[in-house]
């Protein structure tokens, strides 16, 4: 018998997917609270994408 493990997100746009599908939270909340924070957290991925990191500065710098 195996047992069903709750799979937690991975990341942060893994858990906006699961926060905009979870009822309760939206009921407790209100979709337009729900959608303006992941929209703000949206954001916030977007900027961090945008950035060098110093682990990428380290492996691929030094290379070339």
């Amino acid at each position: 018998m195996r047992l069903k493990r709750n799979r937690w997100p991975r990341s942060l746009g893994d858990a906006l997917d699961a926060l905009r599908a979870n009822e309760c939270m939206l009921e407790g909340f209100g979709s337009a609270f729900i959608d303006y924070f992941c929209k703000l957290k949206e954001a916030e991925i977007n900027r961090f994408n945008l950035e060098v990191t110093d682990w990428e500065h380290r492996e691929y710098f030094e290379t070339f």
